[in-house]
This record gives structure tokens, C-alpha cells and sequence, in this order.
């Protein structure tokens, strides 16, 4: 059985850094630097296209993300 690498829809930027925070804050160092946003960042249907599940009572990682709107980019 041929196993299919699994992709992110992570382009880059900040949030990395603040989902590798909470990673730290709640797993520890070793899990913090063992996290690729390029290789295991994905949304809830993203994981569960995949086959994963959520565990009851499991809670999301929090993570910001900065959007710049039309007028802050014309100024």
C-alpha cells in the first residue's frame, strides 16, 4: 500500500511561530521543534479528509493570524 505524503495549506508567515508557543506551553520543548507547519498544520476538515478524528473534550491550539485589509494596504 502506497502511503500518500500528507500536504499543508500553510503559506507562510507568523502564525508558525504562535502555534509552536502553545505547542511548547502544552507539550513541552521536544514536541515545540518537532512541529512543521508544512507537514502537519491543517484545519479541522483538513485532518478529518485525512482519517483523524477528534477525541471528545480535545481543544484547538490557538493561533493568530493577521489579515491586512484595503485600506491599511493603500496608506
Amino acid at each position: 500500500m502506497k502511503t500518500k505524503k500528507l500536504t499543508s495549506i500553510y503559506k507562510g508567515g507568523r502564525t508558525a511561530e504562535f502555534v509552536r508557543a502553545e505547542i511548547k506551553d502544552r507539550f513541552g520543548i521536544k514536541a515545540a521543534k518537532e512541529y512543521d507547519p508544512t507537514s502537519n498544520c491543517f484545519t479541522f476538515n483538513g485532518w478529518k479528509q485525512r482519517g483523524y478524528v477528534v477525541k471528545k473534550g480535545e481543544k484547538a491550539i490557538k493561533s493568530i493570524i493577521f489579515i491586512e485589509d484595503e485600506e491599511t494596504k493603500k496608506k
